[in-house]
Formats: structure tokens, C-alpha cells, sequence
């Protein structure tokens, strides 16, 4: 429970879950029954903002206890999100209008073709976000940071967050199944943080759904 207890104190910590917030605010008005799946949703903190936006949000985690954690989240929160235990690999193709993975492709023993199944869940007309720290994700570009106005707590999280990345990052526009992806970057945390945002050629009304804003 170690790695629950951690996540779940991470997503509540103000910097850490407001930039994820923002991230997902990149994703287009929602219209009526559009899909949002969260891979690797964690203890759902995406995937409850989703459903509060008015879609029909899912979240999917390896981890049994990780998503045990989500739902009890989710029913204190008494959010209409759904969490499932599954697999990044086994995505139905074009089964959402929204693909969000936050700390996703890093850990995966494949990136790239991670990122192609999540690239082939999006529907057209859709979008998938991808936040992962960037190569400026050191303990001392964070010593640079000016966090006056930060609490003790956001302190500790972004350092051990640096701490365990030391600059190790990833491009996502690197992978063949995004590289020609219509793209959009957002700087995150002063770019310690990176938001892309990839969208499907076409639009909702090519798969069914409704009229986008």
C-alpha cells in the first residue's frame, strides 16, 4: 500500500495536482456522451475532473489496489467516474474522444508502442494528452524555482519528483505513431513539466458523436 498511499498524497498536493488539472483543460469542450479514458489514472484525480466536466469518464490502472483506492475516491467524492483494473496495450482502437496519460509512457517498458495504442484509441476529432516531466526536471533547476508562495508539502513532492527523475526525460513526438501528429506543447511548472497535445484528423461527428463547441 506504500505506492497507493504515495500517489494518492501526490495528487492531493496543490502544484502537483493543479498542473495535472491544467493539463487536462487542454482537451476540447465536452459534448454530450464524448468518451475520456485515463491510462494509468492513479487514484482517478483526472478522471473525477473529467466526469465533472460532463464526460463519460474511465479510468485504467494496472494496479488492483490503485484503482480500489480510485473508487473510494470517487464514491467520497460521490463522482459518476468509472475505474477498471486494465492494461495500456489492450485499449479498444478509437474508443474515446479523450486518451489522457500523465507519467505514463515513462515507466512503460515500451514507449513507443504504448504510445501507438493510446494514439489508436482517439477517435477522430479527438485528442490525446501526454504530460511527462522534461529534460529540466533536476533537483537544482527546482532550488531555482520561486515557490514563495508554495506549501511545505509542495516543496517535498517536486523535489522528490526531481529526485527520482534527474533529468530523464522522454519526447513523445519522437515515436513514429505520433511524429505526424498534428501537435501542440504546453510548458509546465516554469517547463520543468511538458503538456503535448495530439489530435486526431477529422471530427466527432465522423464516429458518431456529438457536435463539438
Amino acid at each position: 500500500m506504500v505506492a497507493v498511499g504515495l500517489f494518492s498524497w501526490l495528487a492531493e498536493t496543490p502544484v502537483y495536482r493543479d498542473l495535472h488539472l491544467d493539463a487536462a483543460r487542454l482537451a476540447h469542450p465536452t459534448a454530450p456522451g464524448e468518451q475520456w479514458i485515463d491510462v494509468g489514472c492513479g487514484p482517478g484525480l483526472i478522471t473525477r475532473d473529467a466526469a465533472r466536466r460532463g464526460y463519460d469518464a474511465r479510468g485504467i490502472d494496472r494496479s488492483p489496489r490503485m484503482i480500489a483506492e480510485a473508487t473510494r475516491l470517487a464514491n467520497r467524492h460521490r463522482s459518476p467516474a468509472r475505474f477498471e483494473v486494465g492494461d495500456a496495450r489492450h485499449l479498444t482502437p478509437v474508443s474515446a474522444d479523450v486518451v489522457f496519460a500523465a507519467s505514463l509512457l515513462y515507466v512503460v517498458p515500451d514507449p513507443a508502442e504504448t504510445a501507438a495504442v493510446l494514439w489508436n484509441a482517439v477517435r477522430p476529432g479527438g485528442a490525446l494528452i501526454v504530460v511527462e516531466t522534461t529534460a529540466a526536471m533536476t533537483p537544482a533547476a527546482v532550488r531555482q524555482l520561486d515557490t514563495r508562495t508554495w506549501s511545505g508539502r509542495d516543496r517535498r513532492a517536486v523535489s522528490l519528483w526531481a529526485l527520482a527523475r534527474q533529468g530523464r526525460a522522454l519526447d513523445p513526438t519522437t515515436f513514429p505513431a505520433l511524429s505526424q501528429a498534428e501537435t501542440a506543447y504546453h510548458p509546465l511548472l516554469s517547463g520543468l513539466v511538458g503538456a503535448w497535445v495530439f489530435r486526431q484528423p477529422g471530427s466527432a461527428s465522423d464516429s458518431g458523436g456529438g457536435a463539438r463547441e
